[in-house]
This record gives structure tokens, C-alpha cells and sequence, in this order.
């Protein structure tokens, strides 16, 4: 069992590894205006001067920890990059806790879509607030996984807080976050949940000034459900803004 995890542990630095391999060869310096912008937000803090009329100046994830990365190492290209490293290893982190009790081909390629994907490996080592709103969601979709698949239900409110948490400062990165709504089907007893499937509604929705229709399907082994089991069907409003649901209906099909 040790060597199993030190085997898994050992996949993860590999992608570690491969991401500072990126950053030696494939670094481009400064991508553009935004992050020049960041930069010199970050050394105007250090200095003790804030322009409060900037939106930009309220990402303060980035512009803090650019201003610590700066009184650090210096301003250069090399403490800006070392930021977004730090959080990309971060985001790499929580995906091992996720995945590390599964199989081995899971791990991989789970590492491999994530590290590989190319707007992830590029902004990677960049200073902007796309990889800090990566982080941000990442974590709160793995709190919300970590609480609805725990068989302990002690810890809600500190589930909830780091949710909250974690969403608002991915806002507070940048305004543009997108939470898909889902339909969920969830099948549990009183102890545990034996299914949780979401279904994204979001992409039958073709303009906001109509109705549509939205379908969602799946199939349930029934052999595998305990005969206390309930059955629950809802749309989860993550976001909290208003929507309209008309002829609401559930098909139950035997095979």
C-alpha cells in the first residue's frame, strides 16, 4: 500500500515537473496589457499607493501576491511568473486529493487532460487572474464534491464557508464566471449518497427570451440501490439568479 502511494505521489510531481519544464522552455515573458497593468499595481501597493478607481485594483489575490513575490525576489519577469506557478501547483494539488484513491489510469489521464490543456498550460505561468479563477472554482467544486460524497455530514458549515469562500474570491479575480445550472439526479439513503449525477441545462438554452426544451437522461441499476433508498430530482440554482421551469416531469422506464 505504501509504495502504491509513493508511486502516485511520484505522478504528481512528474506533472509538477512538467509545468516548470514549460515555464524554463516555453516562457514568453508578458502576454499583453493586462498583465503589465497587474504588475504595476503590484509594485504601486508596494509602495504604499493604491488607485481605488481601477476594478483591476480589487483582484486582490493577484495583485498581493505579485507585491509579495516582488519584495521577495525583486521586480522581474522571474517574480511574476512565480505567482501563477504557485497557484498552478496548487490546482494540481487538490486534483491529486481527488483522484489519488482511484485507479491508476484514472490519475493519469486526469493529470494529463488538466496539464495538457492548453489555455491551463499557457496561463500557467502567467501574472493574471485566469489561473487564480481556475484555483478558485477548482477548490470550490472539490469542497462541493468532498462534502457530497463524505459519509459524514458533521462539517456543513465549514463546508459551506470555504465554498463561499472560494467563490467569492474567484468573483473577485474576475467578474466573468460562468456557473454552469444543472438538473441533478441523486439517489441516497440516510448514511450515504450511492448516486449524484448533474446534468448541464444551460446548453439547451438558445436565448433567454423563450422557452426550451431541456431533456436529461440515465440509467439506474437497481440491484445496486438499498431498498430504502430516495430518489431526488432537482435543477440546482448554484448562482441564486432567477429562472423560470414550466411542465416539470419525471419518467420512471423499467428495462
Amino acid at each position: 500500500m505504501k509504495n502504491i502511494l509513493c508511486g502516485k505521489i511520484f505522478i504528481l510531481f512528474l506533472f509538477l515537473s512538467l509545468t516548470l519544464l514549460f515555464h524554463n522552455f516555453g516562457y514568453i515573458g508578458h502576454y499583453g496589457y493586462d498583465d503589465m497593468l497587474y504588475a504595476k499595481m503590484a509594485v504601486d501597493f508596494q509602495q504604499g499607493t493604491v488607485d481605488y478607481e481601477d476594478h483591476f485594483s480589487y483582484r486582490a489575490p493577484v495583485v498581493l501576491l505579485s507585491t509579495l513575490s516582488y519584495s521577495i525576489f525583486g521586480i522581474s519577469d522571474f517574480a511574476s511568473s512565480i505567482p501563477p506557478i504557485f497557484i498552478t501547483f496548487c490546482i494540481l494539488i487538490i486534483l491529486f486529493l481527488l483522484v489519488k484513491n482511484k485507479d491508476w489510469k484514472i490519475i493519469v489521464i486526469s493529470f494529463s487532460i488538466t496539464t495538457f490543456s492548453t489555455w491551463f498550460i499557457f496561463w500557467s505561468d502567467k501574472l493574471s487572474a485566469d489561473i487564480y479563477v481556475t484555483f478558485f472554482i477548482f477548490a470550490a467544486l472539490a469542497i462541493l464534491h468532498k462534502y457530497k460524497f463524505s459519509s459524514s455530514k458533521k462539517h456543513a458549515f465549514l463546508f459551506a464557508t470555504l465554498f463561499t469562500i472560494s467563490l467569492f474570491f474567484a468573483f473577485l479575480d474576475k467578474e466573468t464566471v460562468i456557473l454552469v445550472a444543472p438538473l441533478v439526479i441523486d439517489v441516497n439513503t440516510d448514511k450515504e449518497t450511492k448516486i449524484w449525477q448533474g446534468f448541464p441545462i444551460n446548453k439547451f438554452i438558445k436565448a433567454y427570451s423563450n422557452w426550451w426544451l431541456a431533456k436529461c437522461e440515465t440509467e439506474i441499476n437497481c440491484s445496486e440501490i438499498p431498498k430504502n433508498s430516495f430518489l431526488k430530482v432537482y435543477v440546482w440554482n448554484s448562482d441564486g439568479k432567477e429562472g423560470y421551469i414550466d411542465n416539470f416531469g419525471i419518467k420512471l422506464f423499467k428495462k
